[in-house]
This record gives structure tokens, C-alpha cells and sequence, in this order.
């Protein structure tokens, strides 16, 4: 960290490419996941109408709930000097995240537990709540990280 602190590129562009990456890669591993269940349900079974229009609505929903969880890691490891500690943190959250109740609305919102969540199933209202939930989450990790550039740049010039 301390390396790339003294690059002569600005802190916010690394973390912004660096979830770039993430995102792309993220999303790289569920179209092929995708294209693994599109291609078993081809060979078979028989497609019916409407069947990519759906795999496209739940890998979506997937892709977009699996945001906040692979940008937070992130955001703490750009938190914590030592890597050892954003990766203790990253292993508790998860473990954290498998011990939690999915019946409880408000603690299945939390980033680790948030993948974990099924579209198939879901009623409409529901996973429509779990949408703004990400979305949320993911304007407070770009906040935060904003405000922990600014802090860091604002020690730094002092």
C-alpha cells in the first residue's frame, strides 16, 4: 500500500480501478455461470419462452447483489494498513454473514450476507427491496471511500 500511496496517480483512481476489476471479474464468472446453465438446460432439457429473458433477471439480481459484498473488502483493505487485519475482518464478516437468519429482513441486508440471497422464490416486493438495499450500500462504500481519501490527502498535507 505503502508503494502504490506513492505513485504519482491519485489514491481514488486506484480504488476506482481496482473495483473496476473486481466488478469485471465478478461479472466475467456469473456470464459464464450463466452460459453453463443456459447450455445444460438447452442440452437437456427444452428451452420454453421467456427462459433467457429469466436467466438474464436472476444472474441481474445476482450480480447485483454480489456488489456490496466484493467492494467492501475493498474499501476496508484500503482501511487497514496491515493486510492481515482486512483479511481477518473479510473472514469474520463471512462467517458472520452464514450464521445470520435469512428470515430477518434487516439482517440479511448485510453486504456479506447479500449473495446468499435467491431470486427464484423471491417475491417481487422483497427482492425489489433487497435492489435499493445494494444500492444503498453501494453509495455508502463510495462515499466512504471518498471521505477516506479526503482524510488521508488532508493528514497528508498537514
Amino acid at each position: 500500500m505503502q508503494k502504490m500511496k506513492s505513485l504519482p496517480v491519485r489514491e481514488s483512481s486506484l480504488f476506482l480501478g481496482k473495483a473496476v476489476l473486481t466488478v469485471f471479474m465478478s461479472l466475467f464468472v456469473l456470464v459464464l455461470q450463466a452460459g453453463a446453465v443456459a447450455f445444460c438446460t438447452c442440452y437437456w432439457f427444452e428451452i420454453e419462452n421467456g427462459f433467457f429473458r429469466e436467466l438474464c433477471r436472476y444472474f441481474g439480481y445476482s450480480f447485483l447483489l454480489l456488489l456490496p459484498c466484493a467492494l467492501l473488502p475493498l474499501l476496508i483493505s484500503e482501511a487497514c494498513r496491515n493486510m492481515w487485519v482486512s483479511l481477518g475482518i473479510g473472514v469474520v464478516c463471512v462467517f458472520t454473514a452464514t450464521m445470520l437468519p435469512a428470515a430477518d429482513f434487516a439482517l440479511s441486508l448485510f453486504p456479506f450476507a447479500m449473495p446468499f440471497q435467491i431470486f427464484a422464490g423471491t417475491d417481487i416486493p422483497r427482492a425489489t427491496h433487497y435492489i435499493f438495499g445494494a444500492v444503498a450500500e453501494l453509495a455508502g462504500c463510495g462515499l466512504a471511500q471518498l471521505l477516506l481519501v479526503k482524510g488521508c490527502w488532508q493528514r497528508r498535507k498537514s
